[in-house]
């Protein structure tokens, strides 16, 4: 195994087992690259799933006008300058009167990147129970539930959730996942892509050789079209105030790895801290092996030179207002596939992790979700098609490849590593991810 297959294969191990990596670059975007603002252009909504020893589960009545006397999980909107940890909390505390502790992530909903709303299971740590007497606009009062008795709801659809959140406290289905604190300006999908063939795994990885969309390109736009910075309501288009995206991402990444030095950045298999296993995560990029190419330009030195220049990295998608957040993962396929695509079947398994950081308010309030996706070949008039693993529903035949990559910078990764193999095989079968749900 070389040392390009060595970093590419830790790098996806280390996505699989919840750490991240910023993302610098997007290899799919059909529109240029803008960033996302809190409260304007995406609203992120948070909501909390709190049982006590009894199974009774924490709810409050609400405030609200439209929705005045009703009951629903603590649940609000996230304010600019937040992470999304620190949004659940305040939520928990304002309306419900307790302190919380997120513990993990146990579903994700969408409607396209401009509404997202994340549920927790997370645990008391302290405070009381908010009363009648402590009723203000936030909410009247806060209770704990048992399910079976009558309780107005706001609305019915936090009652799937709270099977679910029941469920994973019970017995949890994958390990606790929370948000980790690196920045991007716009909500994309980073693929781990996969296509099994018995006991082969195939990745779709990204080689860099026609050069992805950078990040920094979001401060371009901007100034191509003379707007004005996004950063604060205090800006009046000084040279020190317009820093553009990539220099909020460069600030906001120096906190981000401060704050997690010494911390574990996911719960896991990992036990590693977080600034150690960025840095692995990044020596992913620059591909020394002479294996990945097919670069013939004289001897092998200046093969191996032009390698270096490689950025082998999984692929990230830009997800738009017009479509579903995990659209993305299908609009790359149908570009780089685009003869197979309507024979395929794109199955998004769910979340591996979450990256959102948003101390610089309309420069880093985007979200990277990356996502397990796998694709399966189906044989249309041939009574089925093909399972995970490839094996040929109605039997016959010899095992498939994966479908060719006809454009972009794109190829298939033969997966080495036994374990990590299993390993993806085990996340898709077994439902091992968070999910994300559509309600398109």
């Amino acid at each position: 195994m070389g040392s390009a297959t060595l970093n590419l294969e830790q790098h996806v191990n280390n996505i699989l087992n919840g750490e991240g990596m910023e993302v610098t670059a997007i290899d799919s975007a059909p529109e240029p690259l803008k960033a996302v603002v809190v409260r304007k252009t995406v609203c992120y909504i948070v909501s909390a799933l709190i049982f006590n020893s009894k199974k009774e589960l924490l709810m409050v009545q609400e405030a609200k006008p439209e929705c005045y006397g009703r009951w629903y999980l603590p649940a609000g909107r996230m304010e600019e300058g937040e992470s999304i940890e620190e949004a659940v909390k305040r939520e928990v505390r304002e309306e419900a009167g307790f302190e919380c502790q997120p513990i993990t992530l146990v579903q994700v909903q969408e409607q396209g990147p401009q509404w997202v709303r994340f549920a927790f299971v997370a645990e008391i740590t302290g405070g009381t129970l908010k009363t009648e007497g402590q009723a203000d606009a936030e909410s009247l009062q806060a209770c704990w539930w048992d399910r079976e008795s009558d309780l107005p709801l706001r609305g019915r659809d936090i009652l799937p959730l709270i099977e679910m959140g029941l469920r994973y406290v019970e017995k949890p289905r994958f390990a606790p996942m929370l948000p980790l604190d690196l920045p991007c300006p716009v909500v994309c999908q980073r693929l781990v892509l996969t296509f099994a063939s018995g006991i082969y795994v195939w990745i779709l990885v990204g080689n860099g050789a026609r050069g992805p969309i950078a990040i920094s390109s979001v401060r371009e736009e901007q100034k191509s079209r003379k707007a004005p910075p996004l950063a604060t309501a205090n800006s009046r288009g000084s040279e020190s105030e317009v820093q553009g995206v990539s220099d909020a991402l460069r600030g906001c990444n120096s906190v981000a790895g401060s704050m997690q030095r010494g911390n574990v950045i996911q719960r896991g298999n990992s036990c590693e801290a977080g600034s150690s296993s960025l840095q692995r995560a990044n020596s992913v990029q620059r591909g020394n092996s002479c294996e990945a190419g097919g670069i013939q330009r004289g001897n092998s030195c200046e093969a191996e030179a032009a390698l270096d220049d490689l950025d082998v990295h999984l692929p990230v998608s830009l997800s738009t207002k017009t479509h579903t957040v995990t659209w993305a993962a299908h609009r790359l396929v149908q570009e780089s596939m685009p003869s197979c695509y309507y024979d395929l079947d794109i199955n998004t398994h769910g979340l591996l992790g979450v990256q959102h950081c948003g101390r610089q308010p309309g420069k880093t309030d985007g979200l990277v979700f990356n996502t397990l996706v796998s694709i399966t070949l189906e044989r249309r008039g041939s009574g089925g098609g093909l399972g995970l693993g490839g094996e040929a529903a109605g039997g016959g035949g010899g095992l498939p490849s994966p479908p060719a990559v006809e454009t972009g910078p794109y190829r298939w990764h033969k997966v080495d590593s036994t374990s990590l193999r299993d390993d993806i095989l085990r996340r898709i079968r077994q439902g091992s991810t968070v999910p994300i749900l559509s309600l398109y």
